[in-house]
């Protein structure tokens, strides 16, 4: 069954001032699919989001996000990307319910809040101030927030950063459910391999501003000779060893 491509990168590149955080990069993801953008700190995972959000006017290439351009029709691919940043921010002062309502003003269809936030397991808590909620608690109002407008993309920037391991798992849980109910086409970045491979459909693999290699993430290994899982072929990618 062949699958729509719900994003496409061509020869994107990024420069500031110089320096190239994104060097002629194509991707393809896939309607339906959770993607993996793994890489070292600083190898422009943020700044694909960025351009991918309409934030970040590409240097040269080309971002189409379900067919519009992702920089020329920013208000159009808004509608149906949601962008989960790895700095959440709320207002403190309000409840989860009051967060939730604040933006829910701000989308054509009145959003069902009472579901969603029972979907992300915060229902008991949905009328106690943001301010007391511990750091896992608000990446999953965050994760609720991203459902508000009923997203076909939602885009997740290093989303298990700070988390202790049991918080990561209903990370992963509560994702791969989003996925599969809603069929939501997720992409997933992060620098630390373990979080992506049990989850992610494919991996693509990013140095400098680039995908080294990309693909299924049980194949990945076996169509690469010297090495014995993924682990070690990320890490010659990163160490600059790979051939």
């Amino acid at each position: 069954m062949i699958k729509l491509t719900t994003v496409e990168i061509q020869d994107l590149s990024k420069s500031y001032d110089g320096y190239e955080a994104i060097q002629n990069l194509n991707m393809e993801i896939h309607e339906g699919e959770i993607y993996g953008l793994l890489g070292p700190n600083g190898a422009g995972k943020t700044t694909i989001f960025q351009t991918m959000m309409g934030q970040l006017k590409p240097t040269s290439g080309e971002v189409r996000i379900l067919g519009e351009d992702a920089f020329k029709d920013t208000f159009e691919v808004s509608r149906e990307v949601a962008f989960l940043p790895a700095d959440i921010r709320f207002y403190d002062n309000l409840t989860a319910r009051q967060n939730m309502e604040y933006l829910g003003k701000l989308v054509e269809e009145e959003p069902d809040i009472d579901r969603l936030l029972e979907l992300v397991n915060l229902q008991d808590v949905a009328d106690k101030k943001v301010s007391g909620f511990s750091h896992g608690m608000q990446k999953r109002l965050g994760i609720a927030q991203t459902l508000i407008k009923d997203p076909e993309i939602i885009l997740f920037d290093e989303p298990t950063s700070g988390l202790d391991p049991e918080r990561k798992e209903e990370f992963k849980d509560l994702v791969k459910r989003i996925n599969r109910e809603d069929g939501v086409t997720m992409i997933i970045s992060s620098h630390i391999l373990h979080e992506l491979e049990d989850i992610c459909d494919r991996i693509g693999i990013l140095k400098d501003g680039n995908i080294e290699i990309s693909g299924d993430t049980e194949d990945l290994v076996h169509k690469h000779t010297g090495v014995s899982n993924l682990e070690e072929l990320y890490l010659e990618i990163t160490r600059g060893e790979y051939r």
